[in-house]
């Protein structure tokens, strides 16, 4: 987890990390989803996809981005925005080895996935134990300005 004031790099560190995993896993998939632009009762049909009539609008069943991703890397970004609920769900996620079921579905799927996620919200935004399922890193920028 990212963790930072707007402004600090955040997204820069991602890219760079990108890039990184990129050179070492040409092959690997490499999926974002900003979770502050979909509304919260859809976040978890983005991540683990839906079976047709799961709720409405979903015509068809839709692979979700965490499949998508199978055996690559997903960034998700402001995950400061996830409710408690959600939270609980993608910790129930991590915590059984990449195993979910999609909304809607009775059959349980897995995938193999590497997470980073960004934010700039404080610990107390978060439930106790998501937040110490993740490895934090602190992102700030130190300028230093010498004469010469």
């Amino acid at each position: 987890m990212i963790i930072g004031d707007s402004g600090v790099g955040k997204s820069l560190f991602t890219d760079i990390f990108e890039k990184l995993h990129r050179l070492d896993y040409p092959s690997s998939k490499i999926q974002t989803l900003n979770c502050a632009a979909f509304p919260k009762d859809l976040i978890l049909a983005e991540l683990f996809g839906y079976k047709k009539g799961a709720f409405t609008g979903a015509i068809k069943d839709k692979v979700g981005l965490l499949k998508t991703a199978d055996g690559g890397l997903v960034i998700l970004e402001e995950i400061g925005e996830l409710t408690e609920p959600d939270q609980a769900k993608l910790l129930t996620f991590l915590e059984n080895g990449g195993r979910y079921y999609p909304v809607g579905s009775t059959k349980e799927e897995q995938t193999n996935v590497d997470i980073i996620s960004i934010t700039n919200q404080p610990q107390n935004k978060f439930r106790h134990d998501f937040w110490n399922r993740f490895f934090q890193f602190m992102a700030r920028w130190y300028y230093h300005f010498s004469k010469q």
